[in-house]
């Protein structure tokens, strides 16, 4: 199963990935989740999901942002595992 981590913040974009995921992931069967970088992500995440694709958001690389750690953690936890990461710009 495939993880997709959201990490827009507009609440209108957010909406419109998640929809194409959706229709995307539907389209050639493939299991997923998605999920906001704003939701509770446990422990372990990546024995729960072969793969990671995040999406692009308005946050910059050069600027420090609220959620740059979680996201760290979450990276960290799939290149430890070996899980293959698709990050999109």
């Amino acid at each position: 199963m495939i993880l997709i981590l959201n990490a827009i913040e507009n609440s209108d974009a957010v909406a419109g990935f998640n929809k194409d995921m959706t229709y995307i992931c539907g389209k050639f069967q493939i299991h997923f989740a998605i999920r906001h970088i704003k939701e509770n992500i446990s422990s372990g995440i990546s024995g729960r999901f072969s793969h990671l694709i995040i999406s692009g958001s308005e946050l910059r690389a050069s600027v420090i942002g609220p959620w740059d750690d979680k996201l760290k953690w979450i990276l960290s936890e799939f290149i430890q595992n070996k899980k293959p990461i698709l990050g999109i710009c």
